[in-house]
């Protein structure tokens, strides 16, 4: 039994720094105006499949998968910490507007500002 509580210890100590670095990265984003939004959870790993993680009756494959209908990214890692990257905010100012291709691969579906010929960025 002494042994279960140190692995939940070790486990636990790994979370939290994987936790407290998260948070770092994300705000390094932010203060740097990061063009892409990220949310971090942990999942449960399958007793039945080692190689996907469950959340929220959820079933996300270990390694970073495109996410299907949406544009970003999931990443799940073998001790099931998850990230979910997306597309951050886009604006135009018109005529200008923005555009976006959910058909093709994360970073290319993001919205991108488009603007008429005749106000062509330069």
């Amino acid at each position: 039994m002494r042994h279960r509580g140190l692995v939940i210890q070790k486990m636990c100590a790994k979370q939290e720094l994987f936790y407290v670095f998260s948070i770092f990265i994300i705000l390094l984003g932010v203060l740097h105006n990061a063009s892409a939004s990220q949310a971090l959870f942990f999942a449960r790993l399958d007793p039945d499949k080692p190689d996907q993680c469950i959340f929220e009756d959820e079933v996300h494959k270990v390694g970073q998968v495109q996410i299907k209908g949406e544009c970003g990214l999931i990443d799940c890692s073998r001790d099931c910490t998850c990230a979910i990257t997306g597309c951050g905010t886009a604006s135009a100012v018109p005529p200008c507007y923005t555009v976006e291709d959910k058909s093709k691969p994360y970073p290319d579906c993001c919205a991108q500002p488009v603007c008429p010929e005749e106000n062509a960025l330069r």
